[in-house]
């Protein structure tokens, strides 16, 4: 379980203003629905967002 939530605890400390949740719900959503501009675009910034927070 430690495993588990530390690492989402650190990531809402670093950023309070991005809903994670959120963001991997609707790139689940578009990828269930098979709308793959919608995927990739929610992936792309998902990993931009995840990028420049790493820097």
């Amino acid at each position: 379980m430690i495993r588990r939530t530390c690492p989402s605890r650190w990531s809402a400390d670093r950023h309070p203003d991005r809903d994670h949740v959120a963001e991997h719900r609707g790139l689940e959503a578009a990828a269930l629905a098979r709308d793959a501009d919608t995927a990739a675009e929610a992936l792309i910034q998902q990993l931009t967002l995840t990028a420049t927070g790493l820097t």
